[in-house]
């Protein structure tokens, strides 16, 4: 595991910086036909060295308001302000080449999804340096002469300053052959290159895993010490409270709710923020409805084992690019790992990117064979058969992903997309029909979304869509690989719930991959660790993630976020697990 970053070693900046001051945003969209208004009355004021954060569901505005701040909003789309203003400068007055002026310089822009974001065809030294060379001057202002020969000492001192540690080596790397954490920094580090005055980051930790968002929220604490405004767009709460000054709550394109962080995150005074903290998953919530609140009926886990794996080890070659002097020709993917699943039992596995995670899930599917070990589903025999063997069992085991637009055929309606689980059983005729609205009323979807395309739902509707497929067929087990990760609090909450609700009724067994600790703590009956594709402690939940014994879950655990006041809030804080012995069934490596 890397260490977090030091924060930069320079001074800070003795410059006051212009606010940036927005009143009575208003946005709208035109398809050419009709007009709607989707932001309506955004006002916030932001200066050097203090943050204001815009929260809300997926659709509330948010990323739409710092687009037009910088002048990003697409064609279709227009603004107009009473106000908006950066220092001295009128932004609705700016034409293209006066944004040219003050994006990058002024104002830096850190999306959500680095891989995106940066070109695919250039290295990470060749994105900060466009920065750079395109900034010359005012960089130079800003005390950093970037002549022709210190160009690429600037562009390794701003790889160091986010935490990439061996700068030497990464400026030379393209984005596929980064993790996402290094893309992220990057992305950071090409926003921070000409010191901007104010730094915009949408969503910036959305994607990563629990050590490297901790990483680049120290990042961006950093800059914001160090005297840049902040302006932060996130639905996760409790990485807002550890950054934010500010906030400002927002639903269907309006602010509902505005004030001190703590205050906001505390005592909240309007329902719509109640929800979204009710909504949050932790320690406290296990056993209740995240939508709701109210407690859930306890259905305990059977003894039959369902699913078993044995010493799975996988490797993968190595392509020379990524070979540095005498190391290995092989990355061990998974070590020697052992698990097993209970009927009606969710397993959580976490762990950092690159632990193994997605492999043991691709190895559990029947979709990559092991080099070594086995994987047993109801008892018999499963990796060790071919795929034709595997075929008439496939309907005991199936898959939901993170992203499940791309895991649907995109010339398929809602009713082929569903139809698909129902194959492998032979259901046909009235008795499918029958099936296909059974499945949408278990994942709360009505009928009529049969006929509907799964691009023109939300992101929130298409889960529920892949959740159904996968409970076509009546499953043992569903393997979740980060089923949740994408979505913004409220719609998870809602997934979440259907899962417990399934799997109450059903008795479905979930092995459910996340780095969201805080769904695993919600969620799992049990929790497997994961470092370098070892297992290195597993055991129940409460136990492991309360009061963990190898270093490496320490780690983890001390990096996750905490939402102030959480547990007050829910007025129902509960220790967890306390009938289970802390020695029960944990095993450390």
């Amino acid at each position: 595991m890397s260490a977090r970053p030091a924060a930069p070693a320079r001074q800070p900046r003795e410059r006051p910086g212009p606010p940036l001051v927005v009143e009575d945003l208003r946005i709208r969209f035109s398809d050419g036909r009709t007009t709607t208004e989707i932001v309506r009355g955004v006002s916030l004021t932001l200066v050097p060295g203090r943050c204001v954060a815009l929260v809300g569901e997926s659709g509330s505005g948010k990323s739409v308001t710092a687009r037009a701040i910088v002048g990003l909003l697409p064609r279709s789309g227009a603004y107009a302000a009473r106000r908006l203003t950066l220092g001295d400068t009128d932004l609705t007055a700016l034409g293209e080449r006066g944004w040219r002026r003050v994006r990058g310089r002024r104002v830096g822009f850190v999306h959500q999804d680095a891989l995106l974001s940066l070109d695919p065809l250039r290295t990470a030294g060749q994105e900060i340096a466009e920065v750079l060379r395109t900034h010359r001057a005012a960089v130079a202002a800003a005390g950093s002469a970037v002549g022709a020969g210190s160009t690429r000492q600037r562009t390794l001192q701003l790889l160091r300053d986010v935490g990439i540690g061996d700068a030497e080596r990464r400026i030379g790397q393209r984005a596929h052959q980064l993790s996402g954490g290094q893309r992220q920094r990057v992305l950071i580090a090409s926003a921070i290159a000409a010191a901007p005055d104010l730094l915009i980051a949408d969503e910036p930790t959305t994607a990563l895993d629990v050590t490297v968002q901790a990483q680049v929220l120290e990042l961006l604490g950093a800059r914001k010490r160090r005297g840049d405004a902040l302006l932060l767009i996130s639905h996760d709460l409790a990485v807002v409270g550890q950054l934010a000054d500010e906030i400002l709550v927002m639903r269907a394109g309006e602010v509902v709710e505005r004030g001190a962080a703590a205050e906001v995150l505390t005592r909240p005074a309007h329902e719509y923020t109640r929800q979204l903290l009710q909504a949050v998953p932790t320690a406290a919530t296990r056993g209740h409805s995240l939508v709701t609140g109210a407690p859930l009926p306890a259905r305990p886990p059977g003894d039959e084992v369902v699913l078993e794996a044995h010493g799975l080890t996988k490797r993968f070659r190595l392509p020379r690019a990524r070979r540095a002097g005498g190391a290995s020709r092989e990355l061990v993917a998974l070590d020697r790992v052992d698990l097993t699943l209970r009927r009606g039992e969710t397993l959580g596995v976490v762990g950092e990117s690159g632990s193994g995670k997605t492999t043991l899930a691709r190895v559990v599917l029947g979709l990559v064979q092991p080099d070594d070990g086995e994987v047993r589903l109801l008892g018999r025999p499963w990796s060790a058969l071919g795929e034709r063997s595997r075929r008439p069992s496939r309907q005991h085991l199936r898959f939901v992903s993170q992203d499940p637009l791309g895991s649907f055929d995109p010339r398929y309606p809602v009713r082929k997309v569903i139809g698909e689980g129902l194959d492998s059983v032979g259901i046909h005729g009235t008795a499918r029909e029958r099936r296909l609205r059974e499945l949408l009323d278990q994942v709360h979807l009505p009928a009529s979304y049969l006929d509907r395309h799964p691009r023109t739902l939300s992101g929130g509707q298409r889960q529920r869509v892949a959740i159904a497929r996968a409970l076509a067929p009546t499953p043992a087990v569903v393997v979740a690989d980060e089923a949740v990760s994408a979505l913004d609090v409220s719609v998870q909450a809602q997934i979440l719930d259907l899962f417990a609700e399934i799997q109450r009724e059903h008795g479905t067994s979930l092995l459910f991959i996340s780095h969201d600790l805080g769904v695993v703590r919600h969620l799992a009956h049990r929790v497997l660790v994961l470092k370098d594709g070892a297992v290195v402690e597993t055991g129940p939940t409460g136990p492991v993630l309360t009061r963990p014994r190898h270093a490496y879950t320490q780690q983890l655990v001390a990096a996750v976020p905490r939402l102030p006041g959480s547990a007050e809030l829910r007025g129902r804080a509960r220790p967890w697990d306390e009938d289970v012995p802390e020695s029960a069934d944990m095993t450390t490596r």
